[in-house]
C-alpha cells in the first residue's frame, strides 16, 4: 500500500512540476486566434485557475462519459481521435494512465445549483450548443487550457460543437 501511495504522489508531483515545461513546449505549436470565445470566457467560473494555451483549439473526440456539474457546466470526457490532440495528451498522461482522455466543458448546460457559480451565470451568457450523448463522435472547439486546480488539460469552455457520428 505504501508503494502505491508513493507512486501516486510521485506521478502527481511529476505532472505538476512539468506544467510549465508543457506550457512552453506546446504554446509555439498552437495558433491563437479568436473563435468568438471572449464573450463566453467572461462567464467561466473561476477563470484564474486556468493557463490558456489556445483560445481557438479544435479536437475530434468520441464521448465516453458526460454529466452535469453543480456549477451548471456539462462536462464530457472522451477519447481523442485526431493526431494533434492524441500527441498533446499522450506526452503528459501516458506515464500516469494507460488511456488518454480529453476533458471538455460546455458552460451552463443548465442553471447552476452551486451558490458560488451563480454570479457568473447571472452575467447573461446562455448556452445554445447541442449537448452530445455518450458514444457520439464530435468536433469541439474552444479554449485549450491547463486547469491548475485539478491538473487536467481541457477544452473549457467549448464554444462550438459539431456532431460527426
Amino acid at each position: 500500500m505504501k508503494h502505491i501511495t508513493l507512486y501516486i504522489i510521485f506521478a502527481l508531483l511529476s505532472f505538476r512540476s512539468n506544467a510549465q515545461t508543457m506550457e512552453s513546449s506546446y504554446v509555439k505549436y498552437l495558433m491563437t486566434t479568436n473563435c468568438d470565445a471572449d464573450r463566453i470566457w467572461n462567464s467561466v467560473y473561476k477563470p484564474t485557475r486556468f493557463i490558456v494555451w489556445d483560445s481557438c483549439y479544435t479536437a475530434t473526440v468520441k464521448i465516453t462519459d458526460a454529466l452535469y456539474e453543480a456549477d451548471g457546466d456539462y462536462t464530457m470526457w472522451g477519447l481523442p481521435t485526431d493526431s494533434t490532440t492524441v500527441q498533446l495528451l499522450r506526452s503528459k498522461y501516458d506515464d500516469v494512465w494507460n488511456e488518454i482522455w480529453l476533458k471538455m466543458e460546455i458552460i451552463y448546460g443548465r442553471k447552476p445549483t452551486q451558490l458560488s457559480a451563480k454570479p457568473n451565470y447571472n452575467k447573461g451568457y446562455r448556452n445554445k450548443l447541442v449537448l452530445p450523448k455518450v458514444g457520439q463522435t464530435v468536433s469541439v472547439t474552444g479554449y485549450l487550457v491547463l486547469d491548475r486546480q485539478h491538473w487536467y488539460i481541457e477544452v473549457h469552455p467549448v464554444t462550438k460543437i459539431t456532431i460527426i457520428q
